[in-house]
């Protein structure tokens, strides 16, 4: 059907029965990464179709729900290559008047309506888990967040060391990525031990395999130190404190790194010339469960030294009730082992045991279990202290004694398990508490549709799309930014990880408008139903050149101060285990003070992202470098809008995404020049007749 009637080359005739004069409204706003499509009410007669009138036609032809495509044709084209397709949706409902007027509802249909993800179940009904992105395959960083969660499936065997837990993964995989255990006493990842290296099919889906004993490894660092005490006479006989310096520096860590922190806690210079000094720090250590297979200590550490005497000692020592004391094997050294240099000696731990953690020999070791199953039952200590003593010994008159003590890195390696034998019925509680794991397996794209093999999955825009793909079926190229150019190129800081909360399905609408707002870019289909992203680039060309003559009825404003961010704090790189995020990034804008007084709460944006992991803090470079210099260009300042009509029915097949310039315009724009601006669309309203409303906003 038209508004009048024609007939065009694909051979079918159009009538002239609409009598309303519908619109069709389409928007997208970049500040939140969302795109939307009005629905579309058309009001026509109820013309007669080969003796049977349009409604009974489309009631009786089963034409509710079928798809409804509207093109736009101008003055007398009959080509249908010439016209505008200018809106897709489905036939929702059809109504008739007395007044025999046939009333049709068709609404925007996407792929994503109605579905929810996960929704692959297996026999039992748990959900597999949907997880992309970059995952950790060994896990030793104690602050990793590179796990997703997998949920408990079954188990077999019963109660004992024959007895297997079930957890369902993704995808089947030959390689043993460590499976994970959430501590919440210590809220930390740890290794649980598995029970084979490749995953297992069971109940129609991908499991990976644990045994019941549940050995669990764990790496750990003090949360914080309770710093020493008291004072000493330095060599100039001043009273100095004995307290340590940058005391946190000791629980540093360099992620990745092989050989651990490069920054330091130190004590202070401790002087002696006929007797001892000490200095002692202490710290809780977490309550672990369960049986200990192996406990270890690693400590690195540096002794130097300003003056020495001709004998003495020096020592750092342990200790878990602050009486009895033992010594780090690398660290009880006396006058042989300085021999003749008595000014800037220096001493390194050395490496007496192997340093699960980086794999480097620069770390001092104790084996902490053979001290627990001597002296607290086989049970971990509840608090450690750490001293550091020195000692002048003059064989005669007095010598002076100058040294001090880094401590660059301590944490603590401990194996424990499920104790059946002793402990029945809190090991078996410890196994149905497990509902839960966290896993690491990789994952990647489909080698097919959008990509061109198979690739990790890294960017957030691939993330977004590999949804799309897997989850919806859309696997036609996007029409406007594909990968080589998008995800793979301008958008390629943008990194994250995806995953899905067990047995807890979400619109999957829901994740990907919050991945297109955390990666900087919207998703839509255009007009045509084709998949188009779309983002401000960092040098945009613009799509269409409009004169005073193209268009009617322009206003230029400007954004209201609602939506202006000038101050940002954006926590990120969620915990997948809990609410806590990882890393925080803050920016306020140079222009803020424009409109805002100092010291202002207004206009501050706290923003928390569940799935980047990098990408995000600002930085000097271009406006898709990082989320904040994406989201500070376009909010951080006020910004010009336009809104007018275009007369001008060449151009009238301006979509929403679309770049605009301006040129030989009637009125200036409220920056005074049109030369030195573009302007982005966001709305567009079209009418009968070829008519099309436009705003649009400044880049």
């Amino acid at each position: 059907m038209s508004f009048a009637d024609v007939t065009m080359d694909d051979t079918k005739s159009y009538v002239g029965a609409i009598v309303s004069a519908p619109t069709i409204r389409e928007s997208i706003n970049f500040a939140t990464g969302t795109a939307s499509t009005g629905n579309l009410t058309i009001e026509c007669s109820d013309y007669d179709i080969s003796s049977t009138k349009f409604s009974e036609t489309l009631f009786t032809g089963n034409y509710v729900n079928q798809e409804v495509k509207v093109y736009s044709t101008l003055n007398s084209i009959t080509a249908m290559a010439d016209t505008v397709q200018i809106f897709t949706g489905r036939l929702t409902s059809v109504s008739l008047t007395e007044t025999e007027n046939v009333k049709l509802s068709i609404v925007v249909k996407r792929p994503w309506d109605d579905i929810e993800i996960p929704n692959d179940l297996s026999d039992t009904g748990v959900y597999v888990p949907v997880a992309y992105g970059t995952w950790g395959t060994t896990l030793k960083n104690p602050n990793a967040t590179d796990r997703y969660p997998i949920p408990f499936l079954k188990s077999t065997g019963g109660d004992s060391t024959s007895g297997i837990l079930y957890y369902t993964v993704p995808h089947s995989t030959s390689n043993a990525h460590d499976t994970a255990h959430y501590d919440k006493n210590i809220r930390q990842f740890v290794k649980v031990t598995g029970y084979q290296a490749n995953t297992e099919s069971s109940e129609s889906v991908n499991n990976r395999l644990i045994r019941d004993t549940f050995e669990r490894k764990y790496y750990f660092r003090p949360s914080s130190f309770t710093n020493a005490t008291g004072t000493f006479l330095d060599s100039n006989g001043s009273s100095t404190s004995k307290a340590w310096t940058n005391l946190d520096n000791a629980i540093e860590y360099a992620e990745g790194s092989s050989t651990g922190s490069s920054t330091y806690a130190q004590t202070p210079t401790l002087y002696e010339n006929d007797g001892e000094q000490e200095s002692v720090i202490s710290f809780s250590l977490p309550n672990i469960s369960g049986k200990i297979n192996d406990a270890t200590c690693y400590m690195k550490g540096q002794v130097r030294s300003t003056d020495l005497p001709g004998h003495g000692n020096i020592k750092v020592q342990y200790s878990f009730d602050n009486s009895t004391y033992y010594n780090f094997p690398d660290f009880n050294l006396d006058q042989t082992d300085w021999a003749n240099q008595y000014t800037d000696f220096t001493h390194n731990s050395s490496g007496s045991g192997n340093d699960p953690m980086y794999g480097g020999t620069s770390f001092d070791s104790f084996d902490l279990k053979a001290w627990a199953d001597s002296n607290n039952n086989g049970r971990m200590p509840e608090i450690m202290y750490i001293k550091f003593y020195i000692r002048s010994d003059p064989q005669g008159s007095p010598e002076d004694m100058e040294v001090h003590f880094k401590l660059y890195d301590i944490y603590f390696y401990s194996v424990v398990q499920n104790d059946f034998s002793n402990e029945p019925v809190a090991s078996k509680q410890e196994v149905e508490a497990q509902d839960i794991l966290y896993h690491g397996t990789p994952t990647s794209v489909n080698a097919s549709g959008w990509a061109t093999g198979t690739i990790q999955l890294s960017t957030i825009s691939r993330i977004h799309r590999e949804l799309l793909y897997t989850k919806l079926g859309i696997t036609d190229t996007a029409y406007k930014n594909n990968d080589s150019t998008f995800g793979n190129g301008i958008k390629s800081n943008a990194v994250g990880r995806f995953f899905t909360k067990p047995n807890d399905p979400k619109p999957i609408k829901k994740y990907l408008d919050e991945l297109a707002y955390e990666g900087g870019f919207v998703f839509r289909f255009d007009s045509q139903n084709r998949p188009v992203y779309h983002y401000i680039e960092d040098s945009p060309s613009a799509d269409l050149s409009l004169t005073h003559s193209d268009v009617i009825d322009l206003k230029v404003e400007h954004t209201s101060l609602k939506e202006l961010i000038t101050q940002w704090s954006v926590q990120y790189e969620k915990n997948p285990a809990g609410s806590e995020y990882k890393q925080k990034a803050t920016h306020t804008s140079s222009v803020r003070t424009n409109f805002f007084p100092s010291g202002s709460k207004e206009n501050i944006k706290d923003a928390k992202l569940n799935w980047a992991t990098s990408g995000v803090a600002k930085t000097n470079g271009n406006r898709n470098d990082s989320f904040l210099n994406y989201y500070n260009d376009m909010l951080g300042s006020v910004k010009q809008v336009v809104g007018f009509k275009i007369v001008n029915p060449t151009k009238s097949n301006i979509e929403v995404g679309d770049v605009i310039s301006f040129s030989s315009m009637k009125i200036n724009p409220l920056s005074g020049d049109w030369s030195t601006i573009k302007f982005i669309t966001t709305d567009t309203t079209r009418g009968i007749g070829g008519q099309i409303s436009v705003q649009a906003r400044e880049i």
